[in-house]
């Protein structure tokens, strides 16, 4: 057998003798002429497995093997080869050479969650014995990080910070962090390890209230609060303490207007608020849509399920909205749903636009009436996203622009010039013309973004239906309140209809944000002390 490689080997041109030195592994060798001069992964495969029953613990060889493994078309054989190779050289899990060659197959995400849990599993076993090594912790965090893992994150880093003489954070691990876990999660672990040495310090009691709101711990972010009270830290009536947490405490942070029965409210430019209202049975879903106590459209007669974000149209003319056929659905949660338009009249039957995989996206509708909406590429492994404008007219689609990103969802900007989206890394930006995308909150766990017309206000939504409001100038946040029927549209540049729970009715509320309520204060009180 061999001396037929060697034959095989010489026919094909191979030059066996590098640098003066002669190599004796001739499996390796016709499998890297398969594999680099004939293109053909299967064979190259086959002669680097050989190889490595004579030299397991040879690198380049396990490389070549998954390089060739990653061209092919077989995930299950490459991640096998993967857990292999990896036990074999567990700290070769961020090497180029493996990580290029594996995410060409099955994707850079599912990479990371296999060789980062190999990984940390190793680094787990030396930390064990050399707990104080803060080298060897801060590999441990990055590991458990890319593996997705995030009780053994958070108790490294703990463990990291916890280090008699804590270095400062590296920026490797620091990085990891923010895109894992979120920069409200870091300064929370942060805050707590310096708490306990100062556990009335009021700058650190009010930090954490503010971080865990952004983390949506509402319960946490109350108790920081009141312990900040109670140590002093918050005179009564402080306005930016009332902007910013008045509504934990059942009281809302704006004057309020009831608009309507219902939620996932809109109005149009005269006026006219457009609700969601289910007259079925409780595991029977009977969804319509409301023109102030006129129905206007009964979903299960168009063939639909659940509808969701009715938006009128520039000029009044049509109501646009998502449907689906899965009962249930929201968009903030899974599901397939289709964009559709209905003339805001009884009897009206809704037109279908579109028929691709789209992304929960505020859609932007033109003065044309074309909408700007966003559909998941299908195709990629990094689960990116394509705004691409729907005209109803002709009933086609035509793409606006690729974006290489994680989409989960998103908004248009008020003149439709750009997209903010909600990925892994928090909040980002890019415009429809062509640019990189920017940053523009590092916040984790958001949803559904919305913006008002002027571009003053952020509306946010947690995954549960918590709601953040956001002053874009100033970066200071107002908790709204919570409504498991998630959904909020501005209704000009300084209102915000939003759904809310009134003595157990869901009802279409109106904020007026320039109109800030007056402060009972009694939430502001001490634990325990009557206002």
């Amino acid at each position: 057998m061999r001396a037929g490689l060697w034959v095989l080997a010489l026919a094909a041109g191979l030059n066996f003798v590098a640098a003066g030195c002669t190599f004796d592994d001739e499996e390796y060798k016709v499998g890297r002429h398969y594999l680099d001069e004939q293109d053909n992964w299967k064979l190259a495969a086959d002669f680097f497995r050989k190889s490595l029953r004579n030299h397991p613990d040879r690198w380049k060889t396990h490389a070549a093997l998954l390089e060739a493994l990653g061209r092919g078309d077989d995930p299950a054989q490459l991640e096998a080869q993967l857990r292999e190779t990896l036990a074999v050289f567990p700290d070769s899990a961020r090497s180029t050479t493996l990580s290029n060659s594996a995410a060409q197959l099955i994707g850079e995400d599912r990479y990371n969650q296999i060789a980062g849990s190999l990984q940390l599993a190793d680094l787990q076993r030396q930390i064990s014995t050399k707990s104080d090594n803060p080298a060897l912790l801060a590999r441990g965090i990055i590991a458990a990080c890319r593996a997705a893992d995030a009780s053994a994150t958070l108790s490294l880093f703990d463990s990291f910070l916890r280090l008699k003489s804590a270095p400062a954070i590296p920026d490797s691990v620091r990085y990891e962090l923010d895109y894992f876990i979120g920069p409200a999660q870091v300064e929370r672990a942060t805050l707590a390890i310096r708490l306990e040495q100062k556990p009335n310090d009021p700058k650190l009691l009010l930090s954490l209230a503010r971080a865990n709101l952004l983390s949506f711990d509402l319960e946490g972010a109350k108790s920081a609060l009141q312990k900040a009270i109670a140590a002093d830290a918050v005179t009564t009536g402080s306005p930016d303490v009332v902007a910013t947490f008045k509504a934990l405490f059942g009281e809302p942070p704006f004057a309020i207007q009831i608009r309507s029965n219902g939620w996932d409210g809109c109005a149009s430019q005269e006026g006219r608020i457009v609700t969601i209202r289910d007259l079925g049975k409780r595991d029977d879903p009977d969804q319509y849509f409301f023109i102030g106590e006129t129905p206007i459209m009964k979903a299960g007669q168009q063939n639909l399920r659940a509808i969701a974000m009715p938006r009128f149209s520039p000029d009044g003319a049509w109501i646009y909205f998502y449907g689906s056929n899965e009962k249930n659905w929201r968009p903030n949660s899974p599901g397939r749903f289709q964009l559709y338009r209905v003339k805001p009249v009884y009897g009206a039957t809704p037109q279908k636009l579109t028929d691709d995989e789209l992304i929960p996206a505020d859609f932007f509708i033109e003065p044309s009436g074309s909408a700007l909406i966003v559909r998941r590429d299908v195709g990629s492994v990094r689960k990116s996203g394509e705004v691409i404008r729907c005209n109803p007219v002709s009933k086609s689609v035509s793409p606006v622009v690729r974006i290489g990103e994680q989409i989960q969802s998103a908004c248009f900007t008020s003149g439709g010039d750009s997209l903010l989206f909600i990925s892994d890394r928090g909040l980002l930006k890019r415009s429809l013309t062509g640019g990189q995308v920017t940053s523009v909150l590092p916040w984790q766990g958001t949803s559904l973004p919305s913006i008002s017309p002027d571009g003053k206000w952020l509306l946010l939504h947690s995954k549960v239906g918590d709601q953040l409001l956001v002053e874009r100038s100033t970066g200071a946040i107002v908790y709204l309140g919570s409504c498991d029927f998630t959904g909020g549209r501005f209704t000009g540049s300084a209102k915000l209809l939003v759904t809310r729970k009134i003595n157990g009715d869901l009802q279409a509320v109106e904020f007026d944000l320039n109109n800030r309520t007056v402060s009972s204060e009694h939430f502001l009180a001490p634990q325990g002390s009557n206002p």
